[in-house]
């Protein structure tokens, strides 16, 4: 058998392709408004040159010394890439988690900032879903926009939770912006 938890193109393409007698079970929420986006939740979004993407990041995370921030990028190698460069430009805590870190750095990574009050977590889409962290995320901050708008979902997700107030902030180049990146999400999701 065969089982997916999202049912998209590639997957429903393998099921005709390969399953003899394939049968699709659905789970609907009942209540169309729990997709909303929470009230608690403010998205924003910000364009940016991409040479002061940097700049800005900084400039967020150094006016909020006392929240926790979730930062997301698009790889790994940027994680590990941006989180060199904070641990020379900002005096904050500044923790990594992504896919490539062995099991206990990331269990480590994730463990310190939910202990923390504070502190800043740069991330892949490894703490896009199903990992929560106690205590809640005050700002979520996507560096670059996700290809697919569940992603964005479920990255602006972490943050605004359990009644919570939280911010979601996306990173968007003129480029991006003139690409219609915010009608691309605003038609593939429910919000």
């Amino acid at each position: 058998g065969l089982f997916s938890a999202t049912l998209n193109d590639s997957v429903l393409r393998l099921k005709k392709a390969g399953l003899r007698n394939p049968h699709s079970v659905s789970v609907k929420e009942k209540n169309e408004e729990n997709l909303a986006t929470p009230q608690e939740l403010i998205l924003k979004y910000q364009i940016v040159e991409p040479q002061q993407k940097l700049s800005l990041l900084l400039s967020i995370i150094k006016s909020n010394p006392n929240k926790r921030i979730l930062v997301y990028f698009l790889t790994c190698a940027m994680v590990d890439y941006f989180h060199i460069i904070f641990k020379q430009l900002s005096p904050t805590l500044v923790m990594k988690c992504h896919r490539y870190l062995d099991t206990k750095t990331r269990s480590k990574s994730v463990k310190d900032f939910t202990e923390r009050k504070d502190g800043n977590m740069l991330a892949s889409e490894l703490l896009g879903i199903g990992v929560d962290i106690q205590g809640g995320i005050d700002i979520v901050i996507q560096f670059d926009p996700p290809k697919d708008p569940k992603f964005f979902v479920h990255r602006a997700g972490r943050t605004a939770r359990a009644g919570q107030k939280g911010e979601n902030i996306l990173f968007l180049t003129e480029e991006e912006n003139e690409n219609n990146y915010l009608d691309f999400l605003n038609r593939n999701q429910k919000t």
